[in-house]
């Protein structure tokens, strides 16, 4: 397994931390990295032409270089509106004022500078297990008696119907597919492991997807807006501090 990986420092001791632990992980589990490493986040951005570039980045918060971008979560912006839902966002910081911002870009984790190698290892077990779990597949059964199958990362949303209870539609970027006989809270149960979450309960949102929320609302990598309403807020929090941003 080989990860295209992204440094991102406007400190050298900080890109050479990085590669250290990068280099120890490699050698406990023989995972490779091709990294890349950037001082000036211009260049990382004006690198990053599709969605999938990357499969980590390593984003140091607080950068002095650059000319587009204030710090590290305008970076994590950028790269999330290209859209780019997938890559893995490690924050990189000595100021945990910033763990609260990473909501906002779906930071994947947030690392202490004087990060100790068994934590970064923990991190590092916890992204590879993720990226293996996006292989999953989930079957649906359409009104024709057809089976179908999608990849559980490519669903943005499940959306149930006012008064119809046991009719849910997966909507993906590029297909909408409705299934019968199937109520949406089943299909939570379903995805229950696999990083999903009611933001009401007519929307079971897969958190991989959201770019950006704020406490009523959210945005999804599709550029949709979908309602948090307040009984699902505080469950809709946790879960994504669980599953998102792993402290």
């Amino acid at each position: 397994m080989t990860l295209n990986t992204a440094v991102c420092d406007d400190e050298p001791d900080g890109i050479k931390t990085i590669d250290l632990l990068l280099e120890n992980y490699h050698f406990e589990t023989g995972i490779e990295f091709n990294i890349k490493h950037y001082q000036d986040p211009d260049l990382l951005i004006a690198d990053y032409s599709h969605a999938g570039y990357y499969d980590i980045i390593f984003l140091d918060v607080e950068l002095s270089f650059g000319k587009s971008y204030r710090n590290g979560i305008d970076i994590a912006k950028a790269i999330r509106s290209i859209p780019d839902p997938d890559v893995r966002i490690v924050f990189v910081s000595n100021y945990p004022v910033y763990m609260q911002m990473g909501f906002d870009v779906q930071a994947s984790h947030y690392l202490d500078k004087q990060v100790s190698f068994r934590r970064f290892q923990s991190v590092m077990d916890t992204i590879i297990s993720c990226m293996q779990n996006d292989t999953s597949m989930i079957r649906i059964k359409t009104d024709r008696d057809q089976w179908n199958l999608l990849k559980i990362q490519d669903i943005i949303y499940v959306k149930s119907y006012r008064g119809e209870r046991d009719k849910v539609t997966y909507h993906c970027n590029n297909q909408e597919i409705t299934e019968t006989g199937k109520s949406i809270l089943s299909v939570g149960e379903d995805l229950q492991n696999h990083g999903f979450s009611f933001a009401n309960k007519y929307y079971l949102v897969n958190m991989r997807h959201v770019l950006q929320f704020t406490h009523d609302c959210l945005q999804l990598s599709n550029k949709e807006y979908i309602e948090i309403s307040r009984h699902y807020r505080k469950a809709f929090m946790d879960q994504f501090s669980q599953n998102i941003l792993l402290l």
